[in-house]
């Protein structure tokens, strides 16, 4: 499991870098087919039973949250255009649940097909909105960088030191894995990489607000991982997919990325602006 993990790493993360560092097209381009396959993931994770989840109009609500987020200017206009994006979407949903859903299954299908657009891709669109948010690419470029490498951090810590020496479980219930003395290490490991980030990405963020954002990312990664783990649980997964060799699939890779982004991405605005 764990050669798999690191040979995935190593094919994806310069992948990654490499469109985040282009930005514009090719990180929009490879953000899209991730939440593409993640909505995919979601709807047919929650889809079990006589629910019939339109896939089409998923993928469709979700990668228009993610062109919201590639060209809007300023915070204002992006959550204006996402809510109507939103609104427009539910109305949607609810037109499709209406003629193709029996009566019983109406609430929960429109319930569950809106919340994995909104999930995925309104929550994935604030990376395309932090890559843009400024006139000066290399400074949304290094936000963005800043933010990635901390999750990892928090990821990558909490994955080594739960296997190695990890002996009191963390969330038992959600998931047996995860352990106090993993998710302690990737929160010392994000302050340690936002620190030593601040001075070659983030010149001139003052230490109390480099402390801040760190232990907030320490604090909403592995939230955001029990959050999709409560879903599996639900539902009876182990994984929600197989796309990425010992991750699993590619919602439980950008779980924590999910809950993580959007925080990040008002401590910057909010730090830049003023």
């Amino acid at each position: 499991m764990i050669y798999q993990r690191l040979f995935t790493s190593l094919v994806g993360i310069p992948i990654l870098f490499a469109a985040i560092w282009l930005g514009s097209f090719w990180f929009f381009s490879i953000l899209s087919v991730c939440a593409a396959i993640a909505i995919v993931e979601f709807q047919r994770m929650t889809s079990k039973g006589t629910r019939r989840a339109p896939w089409f109009l998923g993928i469709f609500w979700t990668i228009s949250f993610l062109i919201v987020g590639q060209y809007s200017v300023g915070l204002t206009q992006f959550l204006i255009i996402s809510l109507v994006t939103f609104i427009i979407g539910m109305f949607l949903t609810a037109l499709w649940v209406l003629i193709f859903c029996d009566r019983s299954t109406i609430y929960p299908t429109w319930l569950m097909t809106s919340l994995g657009p909104i999930y995925v891709g309104f929550c994935l669109s604030h990376a395309l909105a932090l890559r843009h948010l400024w006139a000066d690419d290399s400074l949304g470029r290094n936000w963005i960088l800043f933010c990635i490498i901390l999750i990892f951090a928090s990821d990558t810590g909490g994955y080594l030191v739960g296997r190695l020496m990890g002996k009191h479980p963390f969330a038992p219930i959600l998931s047996p894995s995860k352990t106090w003395e993993g998710t302690i290490a990737g929160f010392i490991l994000v302050i340690i990489a936002a620190i030593f980030l601040n001075g070659i990405l983030l010149s001139g963020i003052i230490y109390w607000q480099v402390l801040l954002i760190s232990a907030t990312v320490g604090i909403t990664a592995p939230t955001g991982d029990l959050f999709e783990s409560k879903l599996k649980r639900i539902y009876g997964l182990k994984d929600t997919g197989a796309i990425l060799p010992g991750h699993g699939g590619m919602l439980d890779r950008l779980d924590s990325t999910l809950l993580t982004i959007p925080f990040v991405y008002y401590f910057a605005f909010t730090i830049v602006h003023y």
